[in-house]
């Protein structure tokens, strides 16, 4: 742990546009780190853990996960025990011998201390060899190689902190917030101009998301702070305070503390204050609906909040979910403003209306993504049932799996389109096969039943019934598919059950000759040779008598018999 942490001293994490510098901790406990504040990197070695089974625990963290690993392999270690036992060997030794009482004694003493001292070396030098090669790993299993070990740890800290935070880029990533704290607190109405936002500060993402956690209750600023600092957002306590400011400038929230300032802002309770909505309020609500192309008249804004929150609602289960849609969309935010009732319902849709008319434009590109996708995917998944172990659909089967795994149905460019395709020409392929093979069977044991006499002899009618009742009257057609006729013809007929056809065909020609044997020789009977294991002249003469005999009894109650 010394060796990464000294080896990391020098790293600096600035994050994002505004250069946020981010925390982190070299962590070597057995227990995962804390990934709300800090970022991590968590050491794991090959001499108390094996490394089978912590790569699988790497990877089961999945993609998203904050958290960074070293893998310290176990090298060297034959080398590392020889040393370490000279090492101690040589300490046992001073500490059991003691001081020297002559110059004898002085001059072994300081040979045994010149051996305890080179293996220290050796120790700390192997030990710096093995910790150079660890390897560096992303949660979900990506191997970071960039350089050196420092290169790939400062790497691997750098996307840890797009995962850890991922509501800061997005919202609260803004130079100058402390020069906006500074006008907010001398009473600027325009402070937010200083990170370059125009609209008003309640519309600004990060009041939007502080009103929306004071909700209908007070809270303390050290809450508010405590909340925003750590993940998902990682916002600087400058950003949060200047907000809190602004929104207690605008009466947006309320505090009993008179003279609020920075110091006072941790103790200070805030409240969000509840206004009676404006005319222009109103427009502003009429005009959110009519953008969700929701149709309202003067009057009836609350009635159809009711359909505006539910088509939220509606976009976010379409495009959101079971795999492989993205993981489900969190929309406690509108179940919390379903509660509301009245104009308190209504005001909170205006302090979110930017939120809101961002997710909605951002959803329903999304929704229209997913309707074009999900019967895609829903296609390519049934096919894939119907593979046949063949070795490139395998490797299909694995690349669709992915696509569950990872969620990856919004995913540009579209990832389903193309592996729909090769594994339809696959399948196709396959089928096809299959079919030419049985065509071929087909023809040749058809041609074998026309040369039979027995056959020859029935009627064309009474050929058409035989044929009919074993299913030899037509033989299947090569025709061009699409992905949807494939699954159409698979579904009546899988690759498995083409080749039971196949086997069973033999048996339907020569069950089509018995019953043509019965309709135009009714006194013939069939007999089957019976199989016998023959090992000797005597057990031939023995199997030819028996023979005679079963055939001679055969041949008295009918009028021919017909070997098979």
């Amino acid at each position: 742990i010394a060796f990464f942490k000294d080896k990391t001293k020098t790293i600096n994490i600035l994050h994002g546009f505004s250069r946020q510098k981010r925390d982190f901790d070299i962590w070597d406990k057995e227990t995962r780190p804390n990934t709300d504040v800090k970022l991590n990197i968590w050491i794991r070695d090959g001499w108390f853990e094996n490394e089978s089974i912590v790569l699988n625990e790497i990877r089961a963290e999945g993609v998203d996960a904050p958290l960074g690993y070293v893998f310290v392999k176990k090298f060297r270690d034959p080398e590392l025990r020889s040393e370490i036992i000279k090492y101690l060997a040589a300490e046992l030794t001073l500490n059991a011998k003691g001081l020297p009482s002559n110059p004898e004694g002085e001059q072994a003493k300081k040979s045994m201390e010149t051996r305890k001292e080179s293996a220290k070396q050796a120790i700390e030098e192997l030990i710096i060899k093995i910790c150079t090669e660890g390897l560096v790993y992303l949660a979900g299993g990506n191997k970071v190689e960039t350089g050196n070990i420092r290169d790939n740890i400062e790497n691997a800290l750098n996307s840890i902190a797009d995962r850890q935070f991922p509501e800061f880029k997005s919202k609260g990533d803004y130079k100058d917030w402390d020069k906006a704290l500074t006008k907010a607190l001398s009473g600027d109405p325009d402070a937010l101009k200083r990170i370059g936002w125009e609209k008003e500060p309640k519309d600004h993402p990060v009041a939007v998301e502080i009103l929306r956690f004071i909700g209908n209750n007070a809270k303390q600023g050290k809450e508010i702070r405590n909340n925003f600092m750590k993940a998902p957002y990682g916002w600087s306590q400058d950003a949060i305070d200047a907000m809190i400011v602004l929104l207690r400038n605008t009466e947006d929230i309320s505090t009993p503390e008179p003279n609020i300032n920075q110091a006072k802002i941790g103790n200070a309770v805030f409240k969000k204050e509840v206004h009676t909505l404006t005319a222009s309020d109103k427009i502003q609500l009429r005009k959110l609906y009519q953008d969700a192309g929701i149709s309202c008249k003067p009057g009836e804004e609350f009635l159809h909040s009711n359909a505006f929150l539910y088509k939220l609602k509606e976009l976010a289960g379409i495009i959101s979910g079971d795999a492989p849609k993205p993981e489900p969309i969190n929309i406690q935010f509108v179940k919390n403003i379903e509660n509301l009732d009245g104009n308190e319902r209504l005001l909170r849709i205006l302090e979110e209306q930017e939120d809101m008319k961002s997710k909605y434009t951002d959803w329903s590109k999304k929704q229209n993504l997913v309707i074009k996708r999900e019967p895609q995917w829903r296609l390519l998944a049934e096919l894939a049932n119907h593979t046949n172990g063949d070795d490139g659909m395998d490797q299909l089967k694995k690349e669709i799996e992915a696509i569950r795994e990872n969620r990856l149905i919004l995913q540009e460019p579209d990832p389903i389109q193309p592996i729909l395709i090769d594994l339809t020409e696959k399948l196709k392929a396959a089928l096809n096969k299959l079919k030419e093979n049985f065509i071929s069977l087909y023809d040749q044991k058809m041609a074998e039943l026309q040369t039979k006499v027995y056959f020859n002899k029935l009627s064309p009618e009474q050929k058409h019934n035989i044929l009919f009742k074993h299913q030899l009257l037509l033989k299947p057609e090569i025709i061009s598919l699409d992905a949807f006729a494939l699954l159409n013809q698979l579904r009546k007929a899988s690759l498995y059950t083409w080749n039971t056809k196949i086997a069973a065909l033999p048996v339907q020609y020569q069950s089509a000759l018995d019953d043509a044997i019965q309709l135009s020789a009714p006194q013939a009977k069939t007999y089957s040779l019976p199989r016998r294991t023959i090992t000797n002249q005597a057990e031939i003469e023995s199997y030819i008598t028996e023979l005679k005999t079963e055939l001679e009894n055969l041949l008295k109650d009918s009028s021919s018999i017909i070997l098979k």
